[in-house]
Order: C-alpha cells, then sequence, then structure tokens
C-alpha cells in the first residue's frame, strides 16, 4: 500500500507528509523529512507556534503598540510589527490576554504596567 502524495521540488511548497513505499529505507525517509522540515518555510512555521519568551523592551513596546494600536483582532498584527524582533500575532494574542488581566486584577489603566505613562 502506498500513499500518493507529490514528493516536494525546488519550486513546489514543502509537505510534511511523505509518500512511503512499504520497504523503502527509513534513513531516506528521515533524512528528506529533516531537509524539508530546515526549509524557510518551515521554519517559519514552526517559530510562530512556540512560546515567545518576552523582553522588558518589548513589553514596553507591546504597551506602546497596544495604546497605539488598540484592542481589536485587527491590532495583533500591527503591534507584532511594531515590536518586531519574530514577534507573531499569535504571540500578542496571547500576551494582550495575559496583559488586561493583570492591569484589571492590579486595578490600573492600560500603559501603566511597564512604565510608559
Amino acid at each position: 500500500h502506498k500513499q500518493r502524495i507529490q514528493e516536494p521540488s525546488e519550486t513546489s511548497t514543502p509537505r510534511t507528509s511523505w509518500s512511503v513505499s512499504k520497504g523503502e529505507d527509513t534513513q531516506r525517509v528521515l533524512a528528506r523529512y529533516d531537509q524539508v522540515m530546515e526549509t524557510d518555510e518551515m521554519v517559519h512555521r514552526r517559530v510562530y507556534r512556540e512560546e515567545h519568551v518576552w523582553t522588558p523592551d518589548e513589553e514596553k513596546r507591546f504597551e506602546e503598540a497596544f495604546l497605539e494600536y488598540g484592542d481589536s483582532s485587527g491590532s495583533n498584527r500591527k503591534i507584532a510589527q511594531f515590536i518586531g524582533n519574530g514577534v507573531f500575532p499569535q504571540h500578542v494574542i496571547k500576551f494582550k490576554r495575559t496583559y488586561k488581566q493583570k492591569i484589571k486584577d492590579l486595578g490600573i489603566p492600560a500603559g501603566t504596567l511597564f512604565g510608559n505613562r
């Protein structure tokens, strides 16, 4: 039994699924998998899903951007771009949730947690 999935070429989009024939050399399959997982696209896909450890500078920049761009879902991309440094909108969403809960618990206005006001 063989699954038919297109082998990636230099011009095609990398795939994480593979066509594996019964009895095919496992080392060869793993080598192909490693090769695809190291392409720029696949590295990018993994990075934005990973946990981001925020630096104090990024926290301040987040707060500045939060004050400027607001709390809409469309602001997450703008905030991430403002911060830079490999921060993705998904990181902003998670951090924003924690940030809003913290300022609510402390009873302080937005923009004061990291000293921007």
